[in-house]
């Protein structure tokens, strides 16, 4: 006969196989909170979910680059910059994610930090029309 620990030992290593499939869907839960927060132009709202999907998966990258932009959006350009740099870090080839702290380093008056940001998306995709 199997005892109760011994048949929950042996289910445990199963389980635990959905754990990083369970906190990747949790994370994202908050991300797509915090877009629509964005998108409805509530900044805060938008930045304490992002910044709950981060607090789960500390390298989600999209979470980043979006609470960045509402960090920019609500004004605060320190911590969107912040953000941004997270983000390069993350993912260093993301045209995107430099377009967004060449923006920042404009409001914060810091030109030649922009200028290099701006090239440096253009250098990752000179295609796009919006860089």
């Amino acid at each position: 006969m199997v005892g109760l620990g011994d048949a929950l030992r042996q289910d445990f290593p199963e389980k635990f196989q959905d754990i990083p499939r369970l906190i990747t869907r949790l994370s994202s839960a908050y991300y797509n909170r915090g877009k629509e927060h964005e998108n409805r132009g509530k900044f805060d709202d938008a930045i304490a979910e992002y910044t709950r999907a981060i607090e789960i998966k500390d390298d989600f990258f999209e979470a980043y680059r979006n609470r960045g932009m509402a960090y920019y959006r609500n004004g605060n350009y320190e911590n969107a910059k912040a953000d941004f740099d997270k983000a390069i870090e993350i993912k260093p080839n993301d045209a995107v994610a430099y377009e967004n702290r060449a923006n920042v380093y404009l409001k914060m008056e810091d030109y030649n930090n922009a200028i290099d940001d701006f090239d440096k998306a253009i250098e990752i995709d000179p295609h796009d029309p919006l860089i």
